[in-house]
């Protein structure tokens, strides 16, 4: 499994209830290296920073645990969209 689909699969655990929010935090900090390593417009990169922001402004008050998971589950619903039309065009 890539590191993306690791980080895709844990979110997406988060979002159901399986995992907590420290779960994804540990997970990102233990990766921290790889995801510098990837391009910018990388979904990885780009899910691990809507994380890492949502949950910086929840420990600056700015955000809930709520939003994080709204937020987390927004980018990977757009994700999944963005997917189904290249596929759709593609054909």
């Amino acid at each position: 499994m890539t590191i993306g689909a690791q980080l895709v699969a844990l979110a997406q655990d988060y979002i159901a209830g399986r995992v907590e929010l420290a779960a994804l935090d540990t997970w990102l900090a233990e990766h921290a290296q790889e995801i510098a390593r990837a391009e910018a417009s990388d979904p990885l990169a780009r899910l691990a920073g809507v994380i890492g922001v949502t949950m910086a402004e929840m420990d600056a008050g700015h955000a809930t645990v709520g939003d994080v998971r709204s937020r987390i589950e927004g980018f990977l619903m757009a994700q999944s969209q963005a997917r189904s039309s290249v596929g759709r065009v593609a054909s």
